[in-house]
């Protein structure tokens, strides 16, 4: 019996394509493997305390935007009683600095 060499060619790139393909699935096995490591990990390392921790900076950074809204509601009061701009611009670039300041100490 003899086989053609096409027949030989199409068998060889049939068992090559399926050793890629194979190759391939191997690989991305062990790369979900890995990151199925990784997420268990991660889970472990957000305890309590960091979702309380979270939880205080979160309050912190609404509290803070509250106050800049009310600067700026103040600030609209003012330009209708004609208070000087100048004063309150410096006064919420005074608040923003210290509006950083705090968010600064509760991320350090």
């Amino acid at each position: 019996m003899r086989v053609s060499r096409l027949t030989v060619g199409l068998l060889l790139s049939v068992a090559a394509t399926s050793g890629v393909v194979v190759w391939q699935a191997a690989e991305l096995a062990n790369r979900l493997g890995g990151l199925e490591t990784t997420v268990v990990e991660l889970q472990e390392a957000t305890g309590a305390e960091f979702v309380e921790r979270l939880e205080t900076i979160s309050g912190a950074v609404i509290e803070n935007a509250n106050r800049i809204d009310d600067l700026h509601a103040a600030r609209i009061s003012d330009l209708e009683r004609f208070a000087p701009i100048h004063v309150v611009d410096v006064l919420a670039v005074e608040l923003d600095d210290i509006a950083r300041r705090v968010e600064a100490l509760e991320a350090g």
